[in-house]
């Protein structure tokens, strides 16, 4: 990362401290520098918010927020498949604009793009707030990536790029941005495209993945704290497809953020939404709400991961399904803050602290590639949380502040 990148990630991990984020909370960044934040709502928490919330299906955003989408949202690497950026100012504005656009990326226009909200060049409907983008194809004289977000690790031939920077220009003529530039997936021309079966007018299935349609951006929502219904999701899904789903992970194809951008929730990648609690001996009570997800019982959680590369990494994907289980313990054992593993413990997990390596001299070594951001593996702690393992494994797990005081956590 540039160092102009590793200011701007500090200034802003800086600005969620001050408006009451947890740094336990926060996951590390991402490509471009912005910090990824977790969200959980657990047992009566989840039944009470939305509760709250008006029960009449929303389609149109609310107000104090914007939004983007490209349609569609992949294209194949040919230089022939193209795709539309709109741009939802959601109100009058000046003008809307596009540029620094990828390398990987080719308009049949100037570098820096006009969009247009008049119902004509692809424009959907004319002064609807929605501004829409000249064709954009993929620069056939770049090769694609090998690997998702450049990692040996990840599928081959599929990739995510960010298109460019909107210039959103008020009508007193202030120019803001979005906190993360849009974004369009890039499909390899030798990967067949998937089967598809349609189970309903608005659900598709493949062999991984359900595709389903709504109007009402209920993924973006509930990342936005936005009052999203992930119930408005599963129960069309149970409707044609049986209960044999321990987890749903929904990530959406559009973006919508708070204005302004620095918005605390524009920053969440991703949110762990409780369903039931299956067991004890924790700091969650027992709970199952999975009747009114369509589910008779087996439905455990859903999870809501942001848009793209930002949101769909195994890192972010992982974190959010170990919180079902893990970190849910008593803040005065000094382990946990109730919700993560404190960064100084020696849990090892997605959801806090390192591994330590013992010197053997009394003193400890901490294993920066096996933890927080950077966790290969499930922690001995995870895994007896897991119900996985009797415990025996797990060895006394400790957290030490800076100024070498340590407590040994033996409540297993």
């Amino acid at each position: 990362m540039s160092e102009p990148g590793e200011l701007r990630a500090r200034n802003e991990e800086l600005l969620l401290l001050q408006q009451g984020i947890s740094a336990n909370s926060v996951l590390g960044v991402d490509a471009e520098g912005i910090p990824l934040v977790c969200g959980t709502t657990t047992g009566t928490q989840a039944v009470t918010k939305l509760s709250q919330q008006k029960q009449e299906e929303a389609t149109v955003l609310p107000t104090g927020t914007r939004g983007w989408e490209t349609i569609p949202n992949v294209i194949r690497d040919d230089g022939v498949d193209s795709f539309h950026l709109e741009v939802n100012v959601n109100g009058p504005v000046a003008a809307v604009t596009l540029d620094s656009v990828s390398a990987l990326l080719t308009t049949s226009g100037p570098a820096s793009l006009r969009l247009r909200d008049d119902g004509q060049g692809g424009d959907r409907v004319s002064g609807d707030f929605i501004y829409t983008s000249d064709p954009i194809r993929y620069n056939t004289a770049f090769p694609l990536p090998a690997f998702y977000m450049d990692d040996p690790s990840s599928p081959a031939g599929l990739y995510s790029a960010t298109v460019g920077r909107v210039n959103i220009e008020a009508l007193d003529g202030t120019i803001t941005h979005y906190l993360t530039d849009p974004a369009v997936g890039i499909l390899g021309s030798g990967i067949p495209a998937a089967s598809m079966v349609a189970l309903s007018p608005n659900i598709q299935v493949s062999s991984h993945l359900i595709n389903i349609r709504t109007s009402t951006q209920e993924t973006q929502r509930l990342l936005r704290d936005l009052g999203g219904n992930p119930r408005n999701i599963t129960n069309p899904i149970y409707q044609v497809l049986p209960d044999e789903f321990d987890f749903f992970l929904f990530f959406s194809t559009n973006k919508i953020e708070l204005v302004p951008a620095t918005s605390t929730v524009n920053f969440t990648a991703g949110l762990h939404y409780h369903v039931q609690t299956n067991y004890t001996g924790t700091g969650l009570n027992l709970f199952n709400d999975s009747a009114s997800y369509g589910s008779s019982g087996r439905l455990l959680a859903v999870n809501a991961l942001d848009a793209y590369s930002r949101g769909i990494t195994s890192q972010n994907a992982t974190h959010e399904l170990l919180h079902q289980w893990g970190a849910y313990i008593s803040p005065s054992f000094g382990l946990s803050d109730g919700v993560h593993y404190q960064p100084k413990s020696s849990v090892g997990s997605l959801l806090g602290g390192f591994q330590w390596i013992d010197n053997g001299n009394g003193s400890f070594m901490r294993n920066c590639a096996e933890g927080r951001n950077a966790a290969h593996h499930a922690s001995e702690l995870d895994k007896y949380m897991m119900g996985l393992t009797d415990g025996t494994q797990v060895g006394h797990p400790t957290s030490c502040d800076w100024h070498g005081e340590c407590r040994v956590w033996t409540h297993y």
